[in-house]
């Protein structure tokens, strides 16, 4: 049985610390001093937004979904894992939005954040998987 890794677009703090084979504790510190890019699930924020912003009250187009959580926010989400956090950075794009909430399982690193990251802090890693020859046929 062949095992692939199927690209993601954002990894969840538990897979992040897998990836750096490294404790919750490095990643949280990572994100409360702002080295590496926290944000929100994004099904998460809208769902939040959906339930607590009439849509009458909504701008039109498109609501950004991808933003970086604050510190204090992380902190606070970090420390109380289960219990939901009432959080309002998303208004730095959205200033009208409502607060919400979310949990600790909301937060994820996006690939261009932890690529950043690994690219300063000269971390490389190797692709999950290789193509052994040009017509894709083996995988290796």
């Amino acid at each position: 049985m062949i095992e692939i890794d199927i690209p993601h677009v954002f990894l969840d703090v538990e897979e992040l610390a897998e990836r750096w084979h490294c404790g919750i504790g490095v990643i949280e510190m990572l994100a409360e001093t702002g080295q590496i890019g926290c944000c929100i699930r994004p099904v998460a924020l809208e769902i939040a937004l959906d339930s607590n912003w009439p849509e009458k009250e909504r701008p039109s187009g498109q609501i950004p979904l991808h933003h970086h959580l604050d510190q204090k926010e992380i902190y606070r989400l970090f420390r109380h894992p289960t219990i939901p956090q009432t959080i309002n950075s998303h208004k730095k794009k959205i200033p009208d939005a409502p607060d919400i909430s979310i949990v600790f399982a909301d937060i994820v690193f996006f690939l261009e954040c932890i690529k950043d990251f690994e690219d300063r802090n000269k971390i490389h890693k190797e692709s999950d998987f290789q193509i052994a020859t040009s017509d894709f046929t083996c995988i290796i």
